[in-house]
């Protein structure tokens, strides 16, 4: 299995669809895509859909740490009484697409991905 992004800056764009509900109902962010087809002796076809065009850069901004990025996450689920442990498998940088006046903002964001509940058998 093979996993394709588009990369700006050395940080991939994150492909994950976002639940309508983030940005409000009638908002829909696009997912890069890249898709390879190909046999045992050479590629056949290459997919590619919404990839980014970068029309103006921002300034540099440090990143925060992976250990502040994971306490928000703690903090966030401090706050609320979970039944189950919550495990924090990986944790990753992408840049997230936000929507703006006539187009998107990239930001650089950290991802749980594998994050996962499970019951606790004492």
């Amino acid at each position: 299995m093979f996993f394709f992004w588009q990369v700006i800056d050395g940080i991939p764009v994150i492909n994950i669809y976002w639940k309508k509900a983030t940005f409000g109902e009638n908002e829909t962010i696009p997912v890069t895509y890249v898709a390879v087809f190909y046999t045992r002796d050479r590629i056949r076809e290459i997919y590619v859909a919404d990839l980014l065009y970068i029309v103006e850069e921002g300034e540099d901004e440090p990143l925060i740490s992976t250990a502040k990025a994971l306490q928000v996450v703690i903090d966030d689920h401090s706050e609320i009484i979970l039944e189950n442990k919550t495990i924090v498998e990986s944790m990753e940088l992408y840049h997230v697409e936000f929507p703006v006046e006539n187009g998107y903002e990239l930001m650089p964001a950290w991802v749980f991905p594998h994050c996962r509940s499970c019951k606790i058998y004492e």
